[in-house]
C-alpha cells in the first residue's frame, strides 16, 4: 500500500502546479456555494452549476462540499485542490487495493491492480482537472460501502451457525450511507446497488441474511433517489437525443476505443467524437460481449472473483456506453470507475497465469517474466501520466493541445479565443473566433465577441449584422442582452431613435436592473 502512495504521488507531482482550467470556472472561481458555510443548505436544493453555467441538471451537494472544504483551507489557491484530487485518486487506489485482496486474491492481483490504477494516464482526466473530482469522490464512497457490504456477507466458518451480532446492523446501515454519500457527490452511483447484487449472486456462500438486507435497502435508496431526480430534484429540461438504432453503431465503436486506451493511452484528450463506426471495432466489441456471456456461464463457479470483475467492468459500463441517451458518445473520465473491473480482471487472470506458468518454468523465471513486463508497462504510464498532466498546465495550454488532437472542436476554438482576447492578442482571437464561426455557424456568444472586436476596429457595419445574427438566433435569452443594449447604442448614435428606443425597452424586459439602460431611455425622453 505504501508502494501505492508513493506511485501516485509520483505520478501526479508536477500536476500540483496547475491552475484551473475549463469548468473550474463554474465550479470553483464562480461558485457561490462554496465561498461561506451558510450556503450548505442551498447547495442541497440547486443544481451544480447554478452560480456558473446556470444550466444542466446535475445535482451533485457532496462535491460542492469538497471543493467548500478546500476553500475554507486555500480561497482560490489552485494547489490546494488539485492536492486533495491527487490524495483522493491514491485513496481510491487504495480501497482498490482492499477490494482485490479480499475479492479476487492472489499474490500479486492486488498490487498489480491498485499500482495500474494509480499511475494509468486515463484517469488524468478526473484527477488533473479539479472539475473532474466527482468521479474520485464517488468512487471513494462506492468502495467503502462495498467493504462493508463485504464485510456483512462473511459465510460461517465451518458448521457453526453465526452468532447474531448488533454491529452487522450498524455495517448494513453504513453501507446505505455510504451508498447515498455517493449519490450524492455524482449520478453514476446509480449503478452501484447492481454491483453489490452482482457480488450477492456470484458468491453464492455469503448470502446470509445481512447481506439480503444490504441488497434491500440499496435498492430502496436508489428508488427514493430516482423518485426525487425526477421530481423535486430535476433542473434541466429533457433535449431531444437520436434514436436507438443511431445510438447502437456509436456505442459499439466507443467500447472498442475504451479498450484500446486501456491498453494503450496515448492521443488523450477532452474533445473525443466519433466521426465515423468502423466495422472492425463493430465485431471487435461484439466478440468481447460475446466472449464475455460465454465467460461468465461456464466459469462463474470455477473463478467467481475474475466473474465479479468481470460482471464489475460490465455493469459500469452500460450507463457510459452511450446505450442510454448521453451529452457526449464518449469521454475518457467515464472509464474511472469501469476500468477498475477491468483491471481486476486483468490482474487476476494474469495471476492465475503466472501460477500455471511456474508449473513449466522455474518460479522464478515465471515471476521474472511478469515482474519485467509489467515494470516496463508501469514506468511507460508514469511518464505519460506526467506528460499528460503538463497539458493542463492551464487554458491556453490545454486548448492549445486539444486542438492538436481535435482540429474540429468548435467551442475549443472559441474557449482559446476567448483566452487571446482576454491576453490582447487581438490577431489571435479574432482568427479562432472566425473558425468557431465556421464550425459552429449558429453559435450566438462567439458572434457576441466578434461583434464587440468589430466595434473596437470600427467597422459597425460587421457589429451591426453580427449584434442581428446573434438577436435572431436567441431572441429571448437573458444572455443576449449584450446585443441589445450595444446595438441600439449604435442607432441611437447614428441618429435612429425609435429604433434604440425599441430596443433597450427590450434589453429591460429580459434584464430589469440594467441602470445605464434607464439613464439613456430617460435622456432619450422615452420611458423605462
Amino acid at each position: 500500500m505504501l508502494v501505492v502512495v508513493l506511485l501516485g504521488l509520483i505520478a501526479y507531482s508536477n500536476a500540483l502546479l496547475n491552475e484551473f482550467v475549463w469548468d473550474d470556472v463554474s465550479s470553483v472561481q464562480f461558485n457561490k456555494f462554496i465561498t461561506n458555510p451558510r450556503y450548505v443548505p442551498a447547495a442541497f436544493k440547486s443544481e451544480f452549476h447554478y452560480f456558473g453555467r446556470g444550466q444542466g441538471n446535475f445535482y451533485r451537494p457532496f462535491l460542492t462540499l469538497s471543493f467548500m472544504l478546500d476553500y475554507a483551507f486555500w480561497k482560490l489557491n489552485p494547489i490546494g485542490y488539485h492536492l486533495t484530487n491527487v490524495l483522493m485518486h491514491i485513496g481510491v487506489a487504495l480501497l482498490i487495493f482492499l477490494l482485490v485482496k479480499n475479492v479476487i486474491g492472489g499474490r500479486a492481483a492486488p498490487l498489480v491492480t491498485s499500482v495500474l490504477f494509480v499511475a494509468h494516464p486515463i484517469y488524468t482526466q478526473a484527477v488533473t482537472y479539479v472539475s473532474g473530482r466527482g468521479d474520485m469522490l464517488t468512487c471513494l464512497f462506492m468502495l467503502a460501502s462495498f467493504l462493508l457490504y463485504w464485510h456483512i456477507s462473511q459465510p460461517p466458518v465451518g458448521k457453526r451457525p453465526v452468532k447474531p451480532n448488533p454491529r452487522q446492523n450498524l455495517y448494513v446501515i453504513g453501507a446505505a450511507l455510504f451508498f447515498m454519500a455517493a449519490l450524492l457527490s455524482k449520478e453514476t452511483a446509480i449503478i452501484y446497488p447492481f454491483l453489490v447484487l452482482a457480488a450477492f449472486l456470484v458468491f453464492r456462500e455469503r448470502r446470509n441474511r445481512q447481506a439480503r438486507i444490504t441488497v434491500v435497502s440499496l435498492f430502496i435508496c436508489l428508488i427514493i433517489y430516482v423518485w426525487l431526480r425526477t421530481t423535486a430534484l430535476k433542473f434541466g429540461v429533457a433535449q431531444p437525443v437520436p434514436p436507438f438504432e443511431k445510438r447502437l453503431p456509436l456505442a459499439l465503436q466507443a467500447f472498442a476505443t475504451y479498450i484500446r486506451l486501456l491498453f494503450v493511452p496515448v492521443g488523450l484528450h477532452m474533445e473525443r467524437t466519433i466521426d465515423r463506426v468502423a466495422p472492425v471495432a463493430v465485431v471487435f466489441t461484439l466478440a468481447c460481449l460475446i466472449g464475455a456471456c460465454v465467460f461468465i456461464v461456464k466459469l462463474r463457479k470455477a473463478r467467481p472473483g475474475l466473474t465479479f470483475a468481470l460482471l464489475w467492468f460490465l455493469i459500469a459500463w452500460i450507463p457510459i456506453s452511450g446505450l442510454y441517451p448521453l451529452n457526449a458518445p464518449i469521454a475518457e473520465h467515464w472509464l474511472y470507475f469501469p476500468s477498475m473491473g477491468f483491471l481486476a480482471l486483468l490482474a487476476g487472470g494474469c495471476d492465475e497465469a503466472m501460477v500455471r506458468w511456474s508449473g513449466r518454468l522455474s518460479v522464478k523465471s515465471a515471476r521474472g517474466v511478469f515482474t519485467g513486463i509489467f515494470a516496463v508497462v508501469l514506468l511507460c504510464f508514469i511518464a505519460l501520466t506526467i506528460r499528460r498532466n503538463g497539458d493542463w498546465r492551464d487554458n491556453l495550454t490545454l486548448y492549445t493541445k486539444t486542438l492538436e488532437k481535435a482540429p474540429n472542436s468548435a467551442r475549443v476554438h472559441y474557449n482559446l479565443g476567448v483566452i487571446y482576447d482576454e491576453r490582447g492578442e487581438n490577431e489571435k482571437a479574432l482568427r479562432e473566433f472566425m473558425e468557431t464561426l465556421r464550425l459552429d455557424p449558429s453559435n450566438m456568444y462567439v458572434r457576441l465577441d466578434l461583434a464587440a472586436m468589430f466595434a473596437q476596429m470600427g467597422a459597425l457595419k460587421e457589429t451591426v449584422r453580427l449584434y442581428k445574427e446573434a438577436i435572431s438566433l436567441s431572441p429571448n435569452d437573458p444572455e443576449i442582452v449584450e446585443a441589445y443594449v450595444n446595438l441600439g447604442r449604435i442607432y441611437y448614435d447614428s441618429g435612429n431613435r425609435d429604433e434604440a428606443i425599441r430596443l433597450w425597452q427590450k434589453a429591460l424586459q429580459l434584464k430589469p436592473d440594467i441602470q445605464i439602460v434607464r439613464r439613456w431611455l430617460a435622456e432619450a425622453g422615452a420611458g423605462s
